[in-house]
């Protein structure tokens, strides 16, 4: 017979081996695609490139299983039927990895369209808020500046003096509001890009495990 346990072995190992040694880098280009360049899962180099590795994996379970088939009917055809048996077996677990294979894909990509619509939700949020602080700070340096033409017309500089070091003050500390949200914001985004990284490990892992 063509295939054998050994093989079997043998060429599982090699495909785990090439598995474990690409996913980081896949994982790295996923992440970095998706938050740099606001693309999908889907629409990204790397998440097409597991896609298709994916597939091509299932394919080939595909042909090994029309192989056994036609090693299961040589076997019953000269009564070997404890290879016909081997063969049913490795048949069935072929089956299994193939399906597995599928649903892995496919919660992977309900995972990650999930995890991005959160996270899309969230900066949204946190756009609209910066963009809040944006026009009160315009509207102050707006007012401010109506205050120094009124002053114009006025006697008693001192007195405007002190109005407008007021202004002033108050623009300083909204400014400084707005500088610390700006920091929060760069921390949270670089939060949500880890946390995507996390994500797409944990949900390779998985992948990895379902087709071992």
């Amino acid at each position: 017979m063509r295939h054998t346990d050994e093989n079997d072995r043998s060429s599982a190992l090699a495909i785990l081996n090439a598995v474990v040694r690409n996913r980081k880098e896949i994982t790295l280009r996923i992440q970095q695609e998706m938050s740099t360049e606001g693309l999908g899962l889907e629409e990204t180099e790397a998440g097409q490139q597991l896609n298709e590795d994916i597939t091509k994996e299932r394919e080939r379970h595909r042909r090994d299983i029309e192989e056994l088939q036609q090693e299961k009917e040589e076997a019953l055809a000269v009564a070997n039927q404890e290879a016909a048996e081997q063969i049913n077996e490795l048949q069935a677990d072929l089956a299994k990895k193939i399906q597995a294979g599928e649903e892995s894909q496919e919660r992977l990509r309900t995972d990650l369209e999930k995890l991005q619509a959160e996270r899309k939700a969230e900066l949204k949020k946190l756009f609209e808020e910066m963009q809040e602080q944006k026009d009160k700070l315009d509207k102050m340096e707006a007012d401010n500046e109506e205050t120094r033409f009124m002053a114009t017309s006025q006697t008693n500089r001192e007195e405007f003096q002190g109005v407008l070091s007021a202004l002033e003050e108050s623009m300083r500390i909204e400014k400084e509001t707005l500088k610390t949200q700006f920091e929060t914001f760069e921390k949270k985004k670089n939060g949500v890009i880890m946390e995507c990284g996390e994500w797409l490990q944990l949900i390779w892992d998985g992948v990895c495990a379902m087709l071992e």
